[in-house]
């Protein structure tokens, strides 16, 4: 019976990550990553950061950019976690449709 519930749960797991948003990473030089990426170097002077200092990724979920300003000597690598590099990451989601930044933070 354990076992049953058990394969039960995990099928139930498998749903809902099924269900989850989709991560897209898009170029910033296409569409209206442009716009948001302007928007998020915005909020990055607003915490009296050197846009100069990092490179830019751009992600999508829905209808939300995600700008992650990153070391620009470091190489990107998506198995690390937290900011990592000189100076501190930082992160800007933007609404794609009315370029409004919905959260901006560092990376710890």
């Amino acid at each position: 019976m354990k076992r049953a519930v058990l394969i039960a749960a995990s099928f139930g797991a498998l749903l809902l990550m099924s269900d989850q948003p989709k991560l897209e990473e898009i170029d910033p030089r296409e569409g209206r990553a442009p716009l948001a990426v302007q928007r998020a170097v915005q909020e990055l002077i607003k915490h009296k950061l050197d846009p100069a200092a990092y490179a830019v990724l751009t992600q999508r979920v829905d209808q939300l950019i995600t700008v992650i300003f990153i070391d620009r000597n470091t190489r990107p690598d998506p198995n690390a976690i937290g900011s990592r590099g000189r100076v501190p990451g930082f992160e800007v989601v933007v609404d794609e449709a009315t370029l409004e930044v919905k959260k901006a933070y560092f990376v710890k």
